[in-house]
Parts: structure tokens; C-alpha cells; sequence
């Protein structure tokens, strides 16, 4: 029982986290200055967060949930080097970004990679000490 405790938080962090972590890098590179979706600074910080990440849901659940089931039962128990997976677990978001409707800057691959790496650092580290 507590095996599958334990992978369905995982898959939830991978569905849940994942979103989350790309609507605040997409906040924080708007709130730099780079124009990352026309309509994001008009929606203010909070909103315009909570936007995000319901449009990443909506947009790219989906893609969010494959990743996950490929994360927790095909890449984590068999990749053994931690920087593979996290470089594994960039390129599936890279991919799962480049899968949603055309018409977003190409700056959203770089941020998918890069929130595709921190979410694999992190279901990486669950994984490790729940196992």
C-alpha cells in the first residue's frame, strides 16, 4: 500500500508541480522584461499566475500526464545517472511544449526545458527516498 502511496504522489508532483513551476518561470521572465505572451502582464502577478497554470492544464494536460506515467515507470527505474534523467525528463517537456498549439514564442521550449529539468530534479529526489 505504501508503494502506491508513494507513486501516486509522484505522479501527481509530475502532473500538479510541473505547470506550476512553468507559470512562475514564464511570471519571472515577463517580470524581467522579456515579452514571453502578450496577455500575461495584463492580467497582474497573481492572475495572471493562476491563468497560466490553468491554461497549462488545459492546454497541456495531457502531455503533462503522459510524461508523468513515462517519468515514474519507464525513465526513473532505469536511468541510474541523475543528470541523464533530469537532461531526459527537459527534452520530454521540450517535446510536450513543442506539442501545443503553434502561434507561442519559441522562448516556451527554453522554459518547458528548463521547468522540465527542475520538476525531473525533483521527481528524481522523491524517488530516491521513497523507494
Amino acid at each position: 500500500m505504501r508503494k502506491i502511496q508513494n507513486r501516486f504522489s509522484r505522479l501527481a508532483v509530475g502532473f500538479f508541480v510541473l505547470a506550476v513551476v512553468l507559470a512562475l518561470i514564464v511570471v519571472i521572465v515577463v517580470a524581467i522584461g522579456f515579452p514571453v505572451l502578450p496577455l500575461t502582464p495584463a492580467f497582474g502577478f497573481v492572475a495572471g499566475l493562476i491563468g497560466l497554470i490553468l491554461s497549462s492544464w488545459i492546454l497541456a494536460g495531457v502531455q503533462c500526464i503522459v510524461y508523468s506515467v513515462l517519468m515514474e515507470f519507464v525513465v526513473n527505474p532505469r536511468i541510474e545517472n541523475e543528470h541523464q534523467l533530469i537532461l531526459i525528463s527537459g527534452l520530454l517537456i521540450l517535446i510536450a511544449t513543442w506539442t501545443v498549439p503553434r502561434g507561442f514564442p519559441f522562448v516556451l521550449l527554453i522554459i518547458g526545458f528548463v521547468s522540465g529539468c527542475i520538476v525531473g530534479y525533483l521527481l528524481r529526489d522523491m524517488y530516491k527516498y521513497y523507494s
